[in-house]
């Protein structure tokens, strides 16, 4: 297990290594000036130049690279020519609200894909079976932005049940800061009006970016629930008298879970790169808005720190998805 998990973590420190080669280059393909952007339209030619010394935009592509991967050893990430702030600072304060979103829309998708996927299984080729394929195929075909916007337009501009922006509402104190995630935190700190308003807030964009999430569990679940139904060892726990709930929820859907697993993992990664639409869409202050708003400005080191998180932590999903497999069937070696 330990070779096993060694190998892997030097597969994820070469991954990044590759990405960020890949990142760097194409980011400075563009044809604009970042210092010209950064300096504004009544900046003069030496306060430009300045700036390209100030930032190290003056010196070759590579010897900026060599000088970026130098930084990433030490921790630095560079420094975001919009904000003038440490990428590595950026992101500490933008990284919490997005794996707030992500979490609780990839918990919402978990849940209710499985139940579904399950159902649909079960009562397989029934009313509901025909309703829950229905919904997996929509899922599959909307895009989310396209979803987030029609969410808004009917929950946040017609009905008014939920805000159509943001976080949280204009004052509204924020919970004490101790995960950064106001659900959680609101909860430990008893904020009850926090926790209400930022559960407004996520329930829009949450819904928006999980529903491909949905799709996709919903239609693996199924499949695998379908193969395992007719086993042997369900035919068995049957036969010994067990309640069909028993049998459907502990012994059918355990071991139709690991493929599942390995859609969920997937799906983390892919939500991460996915609430830069939907970020932008509902103002949400994660890092899929600051990068977007980075990227218009050519600030690349923010770019950069964004795209090496979004790898960084998709890798290490899916590596703690590998290791749940051995919790799910023990029959499973690491080799």
């Amino acid at each position: 297990m330990l070779n096993y998990i060694l190998r892997r973590l030097l597969l994820l420190v070469l991954t990044l290594l590759g990405l960020s080669v890949l990142t760097f280059f194409i980011a400075r393909v563009a044809p604009t000036d970042p210092a010209r952007l950064a300096a504004g339209p009544y900046a003069t030619e030496e306060m430009v130049e300045q700036l390209r010394k100030e930032f190290g935009l003056d010196k070759p592509l590579v010897t900026q690279y060599l000088l970026y991967l130098r930084g990433i050893l030490r921790g630095d990430l560079g420094r975001s020519l919009r904000t003038r702030h440490p990428v590595t600072e950026d992101l500490g304060r933008f990284f919490p609200a997005t794996l707030e979103l992500v979490l609780f829309s990839l918990g919402f998708a978990v849940v209710l894909g499985i139940f579904l996927g399950t159902l649909s299984a079960v009562y397989h080729d029934r009313w509901i079976d025909q309703f829950v394929r229905l919904l997996s195929i929509s899922g599959l075909g909307l895009p989310p932005f396209w979803l987030a916007l029609m969410l808004q337009f009917l929950f946040a501009t017609i009905f008014r049940l939920f805000p159509v922006s943001g976080r949280l509402s204009f004052g509204v104190t924020p919970p004490t800061p101790i995960t950064h995630l106001y659900l959680v935190d609101s909860l430990i700190t008893g904020n009850w009006r926090a926790f209400v308003d930022s559960l407004s807030h996520i329930i829009l964009p949450a819904i928006s970016l999980s529903f491909p999430a949905l799709a996709s569990i919903i239609r693996i679940n199924r499949a695998d629930v379908l193969d395992v139904l007719n086993k042997e060892f369900i035919t068995s726990a049957r036969a010994k008298g067990l309640p069909e709930r028993v049998v459907i929820w502990k012994h059918m859907l355990r071991n139709a879970l690991i493929p599942t697993t390995t859609m969920i993992g997937l799906r983390f990664g892919w939500m991460l790169g996915g609430t830069v639409l939907v970020e932008t869409v509902f103002n949400w202050p994660g890092i899929g808005l600051y990068g977007v708003q980075s990227a218009i400005y050519s600030d690349f080191a923010p770019i950069m720190g964004v795209t090496l998180l979004i790898g960084f932590s998709f890798c290490l999903v899916n590596l703690l998805v590998d290791l749940l497999y051995g919790v799910l069937d023990p029959r499973i070696r690491y080799v």
